[in-house]
């Protein structure tokens, strides 16, 4: 079973590559969208081929891909599980996890 290893989602690099609604992601060098497209941090995108990642500067929390949908292109949430435990320190203004 793949899973994040922060509740973030930062530095999913799983190979899950469908939606939380059971859709089939699109190749990343398939999307239509500049903004979309330069949201995924990292240096060649043919190699996350149409797996979920964690898209930067956007507000949703989880991974997601890019779904078509009636000739329209659509980012939507993966479902991933999270894997560890967090514990949030308020003193320093951060989460710690752990990782079973």
């Amino acid at each position: 079973m793949e899973c994040k290893t922060n509740p973030a989602g930062n530095g999913y690099h799983g190979t899950t590559s469908v939606t939380a609604s059971s859709h089939s992601c699109i190749s990343w060098t398939a999307v239509q969208s500049d903004e979309i497209a330069a949201s995924l941090a990292v240096d060649d995108i043919s190699k996350v081929r149409n797996y979920c990642r964690k898209l930067a500067g956007f507000e949703r929390k989880d991974p997601s891909c890019v779904i078509s949908v009636k000739q329209s292109q659509l980012e939507q949430p993966c479902n991933i599980s999270f894997c560890g435990q967090c514990f949030h320190q308020v003193d320093v203004q951060f989460f710690v996890c752990f990782i079973p």
